[in-house]
């Protein structure tokens, strides 16, 4: 297309006359034309070339102008149609509501002047170009974020570390390609290191870009006093400087600074403004409370006078099966329950565990991974009573209509042998279990099932998870060492 001119044209019209008459009218406008004489030719003619609109008839024999339309919006959903009509304005027929039902589509009429054919078309023309250059403009960009967010995956850790003491993974879930979390790891001995965890405020590109400077300036903190006096304030403090220095009216920084000392079973950590860390005992589950006197301080770099001092820092000692957690609040302002409190869902927390596992096999790209995953029985005498075993992967929440990440070798890119156990039983089940014991008449299972799903599981369904748990350790342990004696895994699973 040349650079006088205004668009191209495909004109539509099975009347010989108005082809040549209009084609010529709009060619002395600085419009490049083509015309052909039926729908099928006119969509041919847009599949194998672009144009800027569509000039239309509505009565061309086989296929009128709505059924065209409707063909083109196929393979172009945005290109405008401008019919050519004389009978628009009949009271008879609903043309114009018809015309209307696409958002794309208008209508000169045949006998319209000159002047108003072609503002209609220069206005169509300059819109769809409009449109069409702003979705190049989001597709660059996008194109741009994606690189963008390679960049800024290789400032943050590895997705799992393994020491002799610890084990430690992290997962970035930006809600839009790029992020402002972050996480960054310094190991200081085999067992021992600095966290720092963090939450630029703001959205998109510009949370990521200052995202990028406080890893990079972080990186640089290795030698520092605070790092080597194991001082979480003096970095906060350093943190707070650094914000203020370069990010001022940018952003602020609301995060956590923990040293862990794993052979030594203490933690000291400063929360400034973000989620408070979690601390939970894997023997039973229950959460550690680090921080009840509720020590921290304000975001780094939200305001000028900000301090950041011993008496902020927390200090608590931990058990040697302790399990730490630390998340940014965008999953809190993600996950309200009913209540109004802000927790994560299990169909949340199920797909952070899937990503968490893949992250693992990517890192340490074991030859088999084998997961554990209680199970809905079809059945009461099988709750807590059979172990199935299966090299088809686990999808959880499947049993109980709710499925969530996959777990297969599809996904993870190895085996996958799962172990389950069932733990739960539909109501209907147990009711049509104890119909059948009774020796009355079964209902349809199927009619029984589709009035709505409730489980139930044993009263002393933890007492019973934690045996059918060491029977599992047990098996698995005698599976894949089996040179190990029974005391030997007994120490292990327990």
């Amino acid at each position: 297309m040349s650079e006088k001119t205004e668009g191209r044209i495909l004109l539509v019209d099975n009347e010989r006359l108005a082809r040549f008459a209009i084609s010529a009218l709009l060619k002395t406008s600085r419009f490049e034309v083509t015309a052909v004489e039926s729908p099928e030719k006119g969509l041919a003619e847009l599949q194998a070339h672009p144009y800027d609109l569509v000039l239309s008839d509505v009565m061309m024999g086989t296929m009128d102008g709505f059924a065209f339309r409707e063909a083109v919006r196929g393979f172009n959903a945005h290109i405008p149609i401008v019919f050519l009509t004389a009978l628009v304005h009949s009271p008879t027929n609903q043309l114009q509501e018809r015309i209307a039902a696409d958002a794309h589509s208008s209508y000169v009429p045949k006998n319209a002047r000159r002047d108003v054919l072609l503002a209609r078309i220069r206005q169509a023309v300059s819109g769809y170009r409009a449109e069409r250059e702003a979705a190049e403009l989001k597709a660059a960009l996008r194109a741009d974020l994606e690189v963008a967010a390679h960049v800024q995956s290789a400032l943050l850790p590895p997705p799992v570390a393994l020491g002799p003491k610890l084990f430690y993974s992290a997962l970035s879930c930006p809600h839009d390609i790029v992020t402002g979390d972050f996480c960054h790891w310094k190991k200081l001995t085999d067992e021992a290191g600095v966290l720092v965890f963090g939450d630029i405020s703001g959205h998109g590109t510009s949370a990521a870009l200052a995202m990028a400077a406080v890893v990079a300036h972080l990186k640089g903190l290795a030698a520092s006093e605070g790092v080597r006096q194991r001082r979480p304030h003096l970095i906060c403090r350093d943190l707070d400087r650094f914000i203020r220095q370069n990010l001022r009216d940018v952003c602020y920084l609301a995060g956590t600074v923990l040293f862990a000392d794993f052979g030594a079973k203490k933690i000291r950590y400063l929360n400034a403004g973000g989620p408070e860390p979690l601390c939970f005992a894997r023997s039973d589950a229950s959460r550690i409370e680090l921080n009840p006197g509720r020590r921290g301080g304000l975001p780094m770099g939200l305001m000028d006078g900000a301090t950041y001092d011993e008496a902020d820092v927390v200090e608590a000692s931990f058990p040697s099966d302790a399990l730490f957690c630390l998340h940014s609040d965008g999953y809190n302002d993600l996950s309200t329950d009913a209540a109004g409190e802000e927790r994560l869902p299990p169909e949340m927390l199920s797909d952070i565990i899937a990503e968490l596992v893949r992250g693992a096999v990517e890192t340490v790209r074991p030859d088999l991974v084998v997961a554990v995953d209680a199970l809905a029985s079809q059945s009461l005498g099988r709750v807590c009573t059979t172990v199935q075993l299966t090299d088809a992967g686990i999808v959880p929440g499947s049993g109980v209509g709710n499925h969530r990440r996959a777990l297969t070798r599809e996904t993870l890119g190895v085996p996958v042998l799962a172990v389950g156990v069932p733990t739960v039983v539909d109501a209907a089940t147990l009711a049509l279990d104890l119909l059948d014991e009774a020796g009355a008449d079964l209902p349809d299972p199927a009619a029984l099932r589709g009035q709505g799903s409730v489980m139930v599981t044993p009263r002393d369904i933890d007492a019973r998870a934690g045996q059918l748990a060491r029977v599992v350790g047990f098996g698995v342990g005698l599976a894949l060492q089996p040179s190990l004696s029974l005391d030997e895994l007994r120490a292990l699973i327990d």
